[in-house]
């Protein structure tokens, strides 16, 4: 198990701060809005999602692919049966996604830092 603490860099002090990858360097909040961005096509995520479920899930759907964004957005329609209920219960299914960038300090004893705020609760 790992005990690494992660930190999320989406804190305001660290969203300031710099990140270095390799020999690049950029502002975290860029960094961050670099993330965003590379998710940001829900047309694409939605075809790839239904290119990951089973075909007798999505068959029915039929979305075009200007509508593949409908799995995050305004839902997919579908029906459920709830154990113990009568009958299904029509709806929509819509899938979230979240997506965290962290920090974890490879020494944490000697860090005066914004992250000290974070460790303390402050």
């Amino acid at each position: 198990m790992n005990d690494r603490k992660y930190y999320s860099l989406e804190n305001e002090k660290l969203k300031e701060g710099v990140i270095a990858i390799k020999h690049s360097t950029c502002k975290i909040n860029h960094f961050l809005q670099l993330i965003v961005n590379a998710f940001s096509d829900l047309k694409q995520i939605g075809n790839q999602l239904e290119r990951s479920l089973p075909d007798y899930l999505v068959k029915d759907a039929n979305l075009s692919y200007e509508k593949k964004g409908e799995w995050f957005l305004e839902g997919i329609p579908c029906q459920i049966l709830i154990p113990g209920a009568e009958k299904w219960k029509s709806g929509k299914v819509r899938v979230r996604l979240t997506f965290t960038a962290e920090f974890s300090p490879d020494e944490t004893d000697d860090m005066d830092s914004p992250l000290d705020d974070i460790r303390h609760g402050s």
